[in-house]
Formats: structure tokens, sequence, C-alpha cells
């Protein structure tokens, strides 16, 4: 749907819903980001492919735009689905196979999301092979999270390494435009010199004696 200044879009929405024409109505929720009126809209009316539609569009439309669902949107995607599951287990007669459902197929539901939404009367006896497939799954998790730590602190490591040796390998000096020899007075970059780091005295060559400052003393170490 592409709408335009020239259509009221809350009179087109009123006018589908009260003609019972929910799929369009859902378009237009979706068209301007109200994306939990129109799950609200499709679950009032029975209409789950409608509700797995509306979800599966959020996704689409927030990775279109470049935002990460872990970020900014990942609560309202959490909500949205989290109705969606609420949904499914009052409606279904089989809570095992929508548990099974949502843990195979919703990455975001796991089984501490969906446990809150079972009637009181449900004894969690009847989701053993569940839970302990959610428990694999966590310390599967930990094991990925553990390595990636691991890795990463390997990597800092190397890299403080790599700094402290450059540090002591490197000695820049900045030797100003016309500094003179130190003994001779002549230019100094007109022929071979020594810079000294420590006292930043500088001389030619060749009129040192030895890695040894003319002036302080301070011995370079070569």
């Amino acid at each position: 749907i592409n709408f335009t200044s020239n259509f009221d879009t809350n009179f087109i929405l009123r006018l589908c819903i009260s003609h019972e024409k929910f799929h369009p109505a859902v378009l237009i929720y979706i068209e301007i980001g109200l994306f939990d009126q129109a799950l609200e809209l499709a679950l009032k009316h029975d209409l789950t492919s409608l509700a797995e539609f509306i979800l599966n569009k959020y996704d689409e439309d927030k990775q279109v735009e470049g935002i990460k669902l872990e970020d900014a949107n990942y609560n309202v995607k959490r909500k949205l689905w989290l109705k969606f599951a609420k949904y499914l287990i009052d409606k279904s007669d089989d809570l095992n196979e929508t548990l099974h459902h949502h843990i195979n197929n919703v990455s975001m539901l796991d089984l501490n999301d969906l446990l809150p939404l079972f009637p009181e009367t449900i004894s969690i006896n009847n989701f053993k092979d569940e839970i302990v497939e959610s428990l694999n799954e966590y310390n599967k998790r930990i094991v990925h999270l553990s390595l990636d730590m691991n890795n990463s602190s390997e990597h800092l490591r190397e890299m403080k390494k790599k700094v402290i040796y450059n540090k002591k390998k490197t000695n820049v000096a900045i030797i100003e435009p016309g500094e003179p020899c130190r003994k001779c007075g002549k230019l100094l970059v007109q022929k071979n010199f020594v810079y000294f780091p420590n006292c930043h005295h500088a001389f030619h060559k060749e009129c040192m004696k030895k890695n040894q400052c003319l002036l302080c003393n301070d011995f370079l170490n070569l």
C-alpha cells in the first residue's frame, strides 16, 4: 500500500475494520508503524497466519532500515512474540507441541520466556524433554561465550606485547628547521648526525669522538 496526502489513512483504516477487511487494515497499521495494534487485530479475529506475517514483516522492515533488533527494537520484537505465544498457548490443545514449536522456530524466545505463560494447572513434569533441551542449549551458549572471551583475552595480550615492543624499538625525534650542530654550529641536517633522546642535544657524527654528549656527558645506547 502506498499512501499519499490525497487519502485519510485513519478513515481508510476504520472503513476496513468496519467491513471486516482485516488484511488491508493490518497493512495500513504496518505502513504507519503500529505493529502492536496490527497484531492485536489479527489475534482478536484468530488470524494466525496474518499474525505471523506481521511478526516477519517487523523483522524485515527494521533490517531494511539498518537497525539491529538486539538494540533499539529488541524489546518491541520480544513483546510482539510474547503476545503471539500467549495467544497460541491459550488456544492450544497440545502445549508440548506449542512449546516445541517456539523453542525451535523462534530464536529469541526460550523456555524461561514461555513457562510463565502456561496455566497454573499445568505441571512442569510434562516438559522434561524441553527443559533438558533448553539447558543443553544454555550450556552450548556458555561454552561458546567462554571461547570468545578466551580468544579476546589472547588477542588483547598479543596487542599489548606488540605495543610494548614497538615502544621499546622506536625512538622518534623532531629536529627543528635550521637546528645547528651543538659542536661546530653548522646546519645539522647537512651531514650525518647523532641525536641524544634523553638530553635532546644533537651533533654531527664527525664532530664526536665517542657515543657521549659533548655538553652533558649523556651516553647513547646503540
